[in-house]
């Protein structure tokens, strides 16, 4: 076992490092505490059970991580996670963040977030980023996440899961379109684990069926659109044909199970996706389409640095013009990622978001061409993942308020570890000179 660092992008990989017995028991310790924490944080598996819940596991496990990562991980390695165009990006949205909050609608709100929550989510998402260049430590950390996520999905099919207005719901964390998110996000990487052969094929594969089942079971008309146009990537861009049948195979099961699991009232949500005009999403003053539109507008009322950041239900009630109309006047939240983002820290947050998405999906596309081309099935397996997980991420975004989530910083931290942690870089420069 080495120390987990990073390969020089542009060169062979680091030759492995001899370390003591204390060390490999602190880099074990902090794989597994990622492991967990990832899987505490993305799906909230532990409201599932009262007394796990009462533990406060996340605090606990992230003290831990924290002094687990600065033990085992190498400043260069952070350095070099830091300097990568995401990452970048990342950290400048948390600036922006920071000079909103001083001229933000309710300045004391922002702080507030920025102080209690998000230097959390940016700090844990350097450490994840740059442990995760570790193929074992990222390996171990999407087996924890899928396994627990697939906990919650039977937990929805089952109806273990509480029901509010006939959709469920695990915990208090998640409403339902929130909770159909995180689990097809999850689906490329129990793909993914299912690629893997032996035991994993039937954890993979049956977490799958789960998750889509899952999704279903969410009720959610995001949720569905995410599952189709991930169903229609998978089986775009999947290799080998071997693997695309796989998923072509696994995509008509689930469709089964959609058909199986999905209620009348479910199904009838589903079908209105296909009259988008009839729905009060496009008619009702608190419909997305509306709420969109005065985000927008909101953004150019204040191009520089927006509302504040976490501002956007609050400029909802004072800038938005709405008059009571005897129901009093809804904070409502912006319901897409990129108005969010664009109303919250204006035009420049907006720019640099987009600007981090697509640096993010660039770096997984080349290593997944790297390794086509190189003949590494596994790492071309493992960009496809990256890749899969961030389509659904990006459909299920359009449609809820994650800009700072910690679901939006996994996706990212993933890709940027499927870049900086590939040495299929530094062979295809060794075999061309």
């Amino acid at each position: 076992m080495t120390t987990i660092a990073l390969p020089a992008p542009a060169q062979a990989p680091l030759a492995p490092q001899p370390v003591g017995v204390r060390k490999r028991q602190a880099i074990v310790a902090l794989r597994w505490l990622l492991a967990i924490y990832t899987g505490i944080v993305i799906t909230k598996f532990h409201e599932l059970v009262p007394f796990l819940n009462h533990l406060q596991p996340a605090k606990l496990t992230g003290v831990l991580l924290l002094l687990a990562a600065f033990v085992v991980l190498k400043g260069r390695a952070v350095m070099a996670v830091l300097r990568s165009p995401p990452a970048a990006c990342a950290l400048l949205i948390g600036v922006l963040a920071v000079l909103s909050a001083p001229d933000s609608v309710w300045p004391g709100n922002s702080v507030m977030f920025l102080a209690t929550i998000f230097w959390k989510t940016l700090l844990l998402f350097v450490i994840s980023a740059t442990a995760w260049c570790d193929r074992s430590t990222l390996r171990l950390s999407l087996a924890v996440l899928v396994i627990c996520q697939a906990m919650v999905a039977a937990a929805l099919v089952s109806g273990a899961a509480q029901a509010v207005m006939g959709r469920a719901y695990v915990g208090t964390a998640f409403d339902p379109n929130e909770s159909a998110m995180q689990l097809l996000v999850v689906i490329p990487f129990a793909l993914y684990l299912g690629s893997r052969g032996g035991v994993w094929r039937a954890i993979g594969w049956g977490s799958t069926l789960l998750l889509v089942a899952g999704v279903v079971r969410t009720g959610s008309r995001g949720g569905f659109v995410g599952l189709a146009a991930l169903a229609i990537w998978m089986i775009v861009h999947v290799r080998p044909m071997r693997r695309r049948v796989l998923v072509a195979v696994g995509v008509a099961a689930a469709s089964v199970v959609l058909m199986l699991t999905a209620s009348p009232a479910t199904k009838e949500r589903f079908m209105s996706i296909l009259h988008p005009t009839e729905d009060y999403n496009y008619t009702y003053r608190e419909g997305r389409i509306q709420v969109w539109r005065r985000g927008i507008g909101y953004m150019m009322h204040r191009p520089l640095l927006g509302v504040g950041v976490e501002g956007f239900g609050v400029a909802e009630g004072v800038l938005s013009g709405k008059k009571n109309e005897g129901s009093g006047i809804k904070y409502s939240a912006a319901h897409n990622m990129f108005v969010q983002i664009g109303a919250e820290l204006g035009v420049i947050g907006l720019l640099v978001f987009i600007r981090m998405l697509w640096a993010a999906a660039a770096g997984c596309r080349r290593i997944m061409r790297l390794a086509r081309r190189l003949q590494m099935p596994e790492e071309a397996h493992m960009a496809e993942a990256a890749l899969g997980a961030f389509v659904a991420w990006l459909v299920g975004g359009f449609f809820l308020s994650v800009a700072y989530a910690p679901i939006t910083f996994f996706v990212i931290a993933v890709c940027i570890a499927v870049r900086l942690g590939s040495p299929l870089p530094g062979m295809a420069a060794s075999r061309t000179q």
